[in-house]
């Protein structure tokens, strides 16, 4: 499966592989948005409450387009079903001084390979083209399965909080 990158009037490049397409979040994703961030399983997780209102949907479309007030990129993962449109997200964002990756994706796509591929590309962009820092990502304690998805990507433990554990990921230049 080859996979093309494709760089768009904005700073956030398409990836593009048979399954998915990584792409920038519009407009007309909101109402997906809100579905999958309404799934109180898929959210527990996640450190937020599932969002009940289309107009939370909207307040979070409007954070994660607007990346750069948060010193971050985030992106739409679009099933290549044109009828399903978004399945998840990833972003990269700046906090104390770090740059943190999240993701999400519905559960009904999960262990299907789309967020370890998907992550896969969007990592190795961020080391290439945005910075050579670590990468750290919080996952909640009980989220075994995005534990393990973190460490097959390289990530290593880095400290244990009460609700969750934050791991980072070097890039090759920092070894």
């Amino acid at each position: 499966m080859k996979d093309n990158i494709v760089q768009t009037r904005s700073s956030i490049p398409i990836f593009t592989n048979s399954k998915f397409k990584l792409r920038e979040f519009e407009e007309n994703d909101i109402l997906r948005i809100h579905q999958i961030r309404s799934n109180r399983n898929m959210m527990r997780y996640i450190g937020n409450r599932a969002i009940s209102k289309l107009s939370e949907a909207i307040d979070y479309f409007g954070y994660i387009t607007n990346y750069e007030l948060y010193g971050g990129m985030a992106w739409a993962i679009e099933s290549t079903d044109k009828d399903i449109g978004i399945i998840g997200g990833i972003q990269i964002f700046k906090h104390n001084n770090r740059n943190f990756i999240a993701y999400y994706l519905d559960p009904s796509y999960q262990k299907k390979g789309i967020m370890t591929n998907s992550l896969k590309l969007v990592i190795e962009y961020y080391h290439k083209n945005i910075s050579n820092d670590a990468l750290y990502a919080n996952v909640h304690i009980k989220n075994t399965r995005s534990e393990s998805l973190l460490r097959k990507l390289g990530f290593i433990l880095n400290g244990k909080l009460q609700l969750e554990n934050t791991f980072s990921l070097k890039s090759n230049n920092n070894e």
